[in-house]
């Protein structure tokens, strides 16, 4: 069984990014798999995280939307999103995202 877990809030400085940083190491540790996605422009999930220039991440979720939405190839990727991304699929308004892994 999937669980999806969200943490949304549109004010800044209320932990979401710590939070979010707990809750997948703690889920981790528990044997669960995690898929932790960061979504804000600034990258601070990802440097939690331990990636030391966020910003030199060449395939990004804005990258990967903006392939979708174009209907671009994303098999010229060579990261794991390749290989996860090939099932996404965007509703017809483009307001949904379903991702089957």
């Amino acid at each position: 069984m999937c669980r999806v877990i969200i943490a949304g809030n549109q004010k800044g400085g209320v932990a979401k990014t710590t939070t979010v940083t707990n809750l997948g190491i703690g889920l981790a540790r528990h044997g669960k798999r995690v898929l932790l996605i960061d979504g804000d422009a600034q990258g601070s999930l990802t440097a939690s995280l331990g990636h030391p220039r966020p910003d030199e991440i060449d395939h990004t979720l804005a990258t990967v939307l903006g392939k979708i939405i174009n209907e671009e190839s994303m098999r010229s990727m060579s990261s794991p999103l390749s290989t996860c991304c090939r099932s996404v699929k965007i509703s017809s308004n483009h307001a949904s995202i379903i991702v089957r892994l």
